[in-house]
């Protein structure tokens, strides 16, 4: 499992990577992997891939398209998914809750 500051610098790879001159197959696969996971972790922490559209800003087709690795999310919406993951984390550490 990736630490907090791996999630973000695999985010920040992405994005400098989505805009790059062209990248290899091989980096749009691993791009595409490491999104789907990204994804599939943060809907996990807020309840569903329903809440987390909501929290990310993208639409259920949005969404689609980049998990299918047809496009990039925007990096806001990536940034947002990499801090609801780290807040679940943090919230799961924290004595009392």
């Amino acid at each position: 499992m990736l630490d907090d500051s791996s999630w973000r610098d695999k985010a920040r790879e992405i994005i400098q990577a989505d805009e790059g001159p062209g990248g290899s197959a091989d980096q749009l696969d691993e791009s595409t992997a490491i999104v789907q996971r990204l994804f599939a972790v943060a809907a996990q922490c807020v309840g569903g891939y329903g809440a987390l559209l909501q929290q990310v800003g993208l639409t259920y087709s949005e969404l689609r398209t980049c998990l299918s690795g047809a496009a990039m999310p925007p990096e806001e919406a990536l940034l947002r998914a990499v801090d609801l993951v780290i807040q679940h984390r943090k919230a799961l550490r924290t004595p009392g809750k």
